[in-house]
């Protein structure tokens, strides 16, 4: 085993903790952003619209995920709102 051998043995071994840190941090900031997901999923199956519009929005989020947690979020719970409520399933 040559000196640089040891040195990035010795180097990989001290990173072990932000390793971890950095693994957690992404497991949270991913975890967080499927939550998000699964919740913008289901308040767009429980909102007061046809069944038609509630699987475009749900669509919408699955296909762009950013994109339509916004819209939802901005302009897709007050139009649910306003929209007649026809779908009697």
């Amino acid at each position: 085993m040559s000196h640089l051998d040891r040195a990035s043995h010795v180097i990989a071994a001290s990173d072990t903790g932000t390793t971890i840190a950095g693994i957690t941090f992404w497991v949270v900031v991913v975890g967080g952003y499927l939550a998000l997901i699964l919740f913008t999923i289901w308040k767009i199956m429980h909102a007061p619209m046809s069944a038609r519009s509630r699987t475009l929005w749900a669509w919408l989020v699955v296909l762009a995920p950013l994109l339509g947690i916004i819209l939802w979020f901005t302009m897709g719970r007050s139009s649910a709102g306003r929209a007649p409520y026809t779908d009697h399933a």
